[in-house]
């Protein structure tokens, strides 16, 4: 398998890695500054916790609208206009909340 250069890293993921002015990469989804050396962002690309912010805070929520809303000061959140909770931005974790019973209620 051909590794990737850096620059082919940074354009298949043009979305989420800017290349910074201190010669360093900044991850969008992660918050994360790395060194601007190849090993370093493809270990953070195939790493977990990029994988899943990637999946979790990318996810259209629209779905849920106008009863889940974004939360006014924390992006990460989501809430509840019915029982005034907080939620994840997790999808499977929306989707329970939804089909519980305080929220039936």
């Amino acid at each position: 398998m051909a590794t990737k250069t850096l620059g082919e890293i940074l354009n298949e993921y043009s979305e989420y890695l800017t290349l910074l002015p201190s010669n360093k990469i900044k991850c969008s989804v992660t918050n994360h500054e790395m060194s601007a050396r190849c090993d370093v962002v493809t270990a953070h690309i195939e790493g977990k916790k990029f994988k899943k912010a990637l999946q979790w805070y990318t996810h259209d929520f629209s779905e849920f609208l106008p009863d889940v809303v974004e939360h006014s000061h924390n992006n990460k959140q989501l809430y509840c206009t019915i029982t005034g909770q907080h939620l994840n931005k997790i999808p499977d974790e929306v989707r329970r909340h939804m089909n519980g019973k305080k929220f039936k209620r």
